[in-house]
Parts: structure tokens; C-alpha cells; sequence
């Protein structure tokens, strides 16, 4: 018997018992007695693992965030291995980084993932966008009740000879929650002297 071998004859291993196939093979065989003609080789093929691995799933789903997230990466392919990319480039085999544990993103990013195992076809390319946006609030000096007068200075440019402006402060909405799409925009007065 032999293993992946063009050719068989009476000099490859002798046949004892069972043979365990732990990967892609093929097997040949040939029977052979003292006297008699030897027989005809007959072969086998043998396909270990199979299948496609599967494909990564990516944690958090893409979308827009307002802090760094820590991402996870798995598949439900046991004993496969996982590379990533952040730059939104294609990972494989070879490239991107081999995932070992979740990791942190502060930015906005594409991550790609694939998932690849021994003698098996690797794994689609999952892919998720994730926006990164920060809120800050400006502090005032002063809250500014409804009804209350606001004083700006309006000056003419003398150079140019045109109007100038001049506007209030801002008003932010309330510092103690991120902002919702249901908060009023920043109210501001403005003002132009003529002439």
C-alpha cells in the first residue's frame, strides 16, 4: 500500500491493518502472492476537513458611535484561525493581523475579517463600518433666561466700507446627556449695522 505515490508495486509499505487518514490523501493498493500474477492497483481518495470555514462575526455592528468600542471577533468553525484589517484592505491567510483577543477602536474604521482552517476553503470576507464621533460642550460663562437682553457690538469696517456683524453666543442644549435628534439646534441672534 502507498500513500499519494504515481506508481505502486511490491516495495511500498505492507498492509497490516486499519490505516488512519488524518488528511487530503489518496491511497493506492496493490495485492501481490509468490507465483501468481500481482493484481491490478486500485486507489482511493480521501477529502479531510471539508467544507468551508465560517464566516467571522464582527462585534459591534457597524454603525455610528459616540466612545472608543471594543471589538470581538469569532466563528463557529472550531480551530480556525482569524486576521483582520481596520483600513478597510482585504485580509487572508497572509495578511492582516492574526486575532488573538478583542481590541479597541477610537476611530472611524472598516474592519475586515476572515477566518481560515487546514484543508479546509477559507472563509468569506465579513466587513463592518464603524463611525466614530465625539461630543463635546462649550462652556459659557453665563445662562441667558428667556426674555433677557443680549448686547452686541456692531461697528462698521471703516476699509472696506461694508457692514459688519456681529452675533450672540450659542446656546447649547443641556450638558448633563449626549445631544438627541429630538434637541432644538443652537439658537443664535445675530445682527448687522447699516449705512
Amino acid at each position: 500500500m502507498s500513500v499519494d505515490r504515481a506508481t505502486h508495486d511490491r516495495t511500498s509499505g505492507l498492509y497490516s491493518g486499519p490505516v488512519t487518514v488524518s488528511s487530503t490523501a489518496t491511497l493506492k493498493a496493490i495485492a501481490y502472492e509468490s507465483g501468481w500474477i500481482d493484481s491490478a492497483v486500485t486507489s482511493a481518495a480521501y477529502t479531510i476537513g471539508g467544507g468551508t470555514v465560517a464566516t467571522p462575526t464582527i462585534n459591534p455592528p457597524g454603525g455610528t458611535y459616540g466612545s472608543a468600542q471594543t471589538v470581538t471577533i469569532s466563528t463557529t468553525t472550531t480551530g480556525a484561525s482569524i486576521r483582520y484589517t481596520v483600513n478597510g484592505s482585504t485580509p487572508s491567510q497572509t495578511a492582516g493581523t492574526l486575532y488573538t483577543g478583542p481590541f479597541t477602536v477610537s476611530s472611524t474604521s472598516t474592519i475586515k475579517a476572515i477566518a481560515y482552517e487546514s484543508g479546509w476553503i477559507d472563509s468569506a470576507v465579513a466587513s463592518v463600518g464603524l463611525g466614530y464621533a465625539v461630543f463635546r460642550y462649550v462652556e459659557y460663562p453665563t445662562v441667558v433666561d428667556p426674555g433677557t437682553r443680549l448686547d452686541i457690538s456692531i461697528g462698521r469696517d471703516r476699509n472696506k466700507g461694508r457692514n459688519r456683524c456681529a452675533s450672540s453666543p450659542s446656546l447649547p442644549p443641556p450638558r448633563d446627556r449626549q445631544p438627541r435628534a429630538s434637541d432644538h439646534p443652537l439658537i443664535t441672534v445675530s445682527a448687522c449695522a447699516k449705512g
